[in-house]
């Protein structure tokens, strides 16, 4: 007997369902580890954004680069943006993007003690182009000859870079 893909599919879930259907107490027990599968992810997910939203300095000090990001999607998300958190290789210098019902804006993440060099800079404009990105922002105050060579318009606040067109 040649049975296809598909009539074996039905034949084996009819016979699932049948077996399902004879023994409750199997029935329940299949539906109760499938809604743990679910539903544990899913509570550990919510923690550890709650964790996220409440860290603080000495917290932040502490985080790897990765978890800086994380931190920042969950910050920025709570600010009304979407945000999107980018591979960890080959993203072009962005970390997140953001964006709204009307721009799209990169986001270069770091945590230095110290102001960032020429490299983040050029990163950041480079993640601009590549993202179709109206405004790019890096979270260390740098200024360099080059953003300024290049027609970059760069504003710094106590901690941010912008860099614009």
């Amino acid at each position: 007997m040649d049975v296809g893909f598909l009539e074996g599919f039905k034949i084996g879930f009819g016979l699932l369902w049948a077996i399902l259907m004879s023994e409750p107490l199997l029935t329940l027990g299949v539906f109760f580890i499938l809604g743990l599968a679910i539903a544990i992810p899913i509570v550990m997910d919510i923690c550890r954004e709650q964790k996220l939203k409440e860290s603080g300095i000495r917290e932040i000090d502490q985080m790897s680069g990765r978890n800086f990001e994380e931190y920042l999607r969950v910050l920025l998300g709570n600010l009304g943006f979407r945000v999107k958190v980018t591979p960890a290789s080959g993203d072009y210098g962005a970390d997140l993007v953001l964006t709204t019902s009307d721009q799209r804006i990169i986001v270069q993440a770091k945590r230095y003690k110290k102001n960032v060099g020429i490299k983040a800079v050029q990163e950041i404009a480079s993640a601009k182009s590549h993202y179709s990105a109206r405004m790019s922002v890096g979270s260390s105050p740098t200024v360099s000859s080059l953003s300024q060579q290049r027609g970059w318009r760069v504003q710094i606040t106590s901690d941010w870079l912008i860099v614009t067109n």
